[in-house]
């Protein structure tokens, strides 16, 4: 089968997760990620000559290669659980820019850099390159170098990229980081900041980052990876839970037999804290109340049992009034009703036509009349 199916109470499966390190020059970005399990740099920046407790390594000439080596036997003998990108500017602007170009001439403007269209040709290429490393089961770990920019009266740092290449990095991460110094301390946030941005799936708190040869440092991006997996699989259970609360409401809801039974689920509603939980309820509410109100705006055939029917949406709990209104006016307006503001009750559509007529006309009268008498008073001066 080419597909699979997930229904929303299903769990989801727990692949590989991506991670964007950045920070200042020589604070040990490199060095962090080989802390991570079973790693597998790939050197796209001759940057691993610079890093502490250096693992396993691959230098790599052009994308076509480094395409071919993640399908290939080596890939599998190696079985990386975590394959670390130094740099994901230098893949993204130079590797894969280049293979783009090289695939289509188009994606290339006259000075060489990427057209619109091969900005899109880059996103399709690296988000499959994401997939099928993340579908192996095996975690992706971006080290970025840092560049600033300024917000408004704010100078910001984010990963150093082309503009289009930071947006398509981004998209694809479960948590980015920001490595510094503080008070001689090296530290890493993942909260986003006025000066930073960040992505804290894990909901994790400033880290001091322990020295090189603390037990603590050896295993370090392991652990911050094991607790972001971590939390997405409670995410996902709270949503499997949530979904399967909401099916089981929705069917009491189509159980019941009349509009009255409904209404005694909203004071529970009303109790939910979780707002969007809230919003979700209340509609199915809603929805199933409209059906039945909606059995007695449709034996509507006169204006005065349209006005009866205006009279009740006073009564309704709020959350059904605006529907109602929408409702009835819809119903009305099939029916050739208009609403007369100055009676404040519906009249058929004719009757507003010939009162706003016999108005125009009475008004054509008045305006006549006065300028007869206008007329006779210039006659009289003369």
């Amino acid at each position: 089968m080419a597909y699979k199916l997930i229904t929303e109470s299903d769990p989801l499966e727990m692949k590989g997760i991506v991670v964007v390190l950045y920070g200042e020059p020589g604070i040990g970005k490199t060095s962090l990620a080989f802390t991570a399990e079973k790693p597998l740099l790939e050197d796209y920046d001759d940057g691993v000559k610079r890093s502490v407790g250096r693992k396993t390594s691959l230098r790599i000439d052009n994308w076509e290669d480094a395409a071919q080596f993640h399908i290939s036997k080596d890939f599998e003998t190696l079985s990386p659980k975590t394959l670390i990108i130094d740099t994901a500017g230098s893949l993204l602007d130079n590797y894969m820019a280049s293979y783009v170009i090289r695939q289509d001439i188009k994606n290339a403007r006259l000075g060489g850099e990427l057209s619109l269209q091969g900005y899109g040709a880059l996103k399709n290429v690296f988000k499959q390159f994401v997939n099928l490393v993340k579908g192996k089961g095996v975690d992706i770990i971006f080290v970025c170098h840092s560049e600033t920019i300024k917000e408004g009266d704010n100078i910001k740092y984010i990963p150093g990229m082309t503009g289009g290449s930071y947006d398509i990095l981004i998209a694809e991460a479960d948590m980015v980081g920001y490595m510094e110094s503080r008070n001689n301390k090296r530290t890493i946030r993942f909260d986003p900041t006025d000066r930073t941005i960040g992505k804290n799936t894990a909901e994790l708190p400033m880290i001091e980052i322990p020295h090189y040869n603390d037990p603590g440092y050896q295993n370090f991006m392991q652990n911050i990876i094991s607790k972001t997996k971590q939390k997405m699989f409670e995410f996902s259970e709270k949503h499997k839970e949530a979904m399967k609360f909401v099916s089981e409401f929705k069917a009491k809801i189509q159980e019941a037999k009349e509009f009255d039974s409904l209404v005694a689920f909203l004071p529970d509603i009303e109790k939910e804290i979780n707002v969007g939980m809230k919003i979700q309820l209340q509609k199915i509410v809603v929805d199933k109340g409209m059906d039945f109100l909606q059995e007695g705006l449709d034996l509507i055939t006169r204006t005065e049992e349209a006005d009866e029917m205006r009279a009740i949406s006073d009564t309704l709990p709020e959350i059904f009034r605006e529907p109602y209104k929408r409702a009835l006016w819809a119903k009305a307006k099939e029916l050739g009703f208009d609403f007369d503001k100055q009676t404040n009750m519906f009249v058929k559509t004719e009757s507003v036509q010939a009162d706003n007529e016999l108005v125009a006309a009475d008004n054509q009268v008045i305006k006549g009349a006065g300028k007869t008498l206008k007329g006779r008073k210039n006659a009289t001066k003369n």
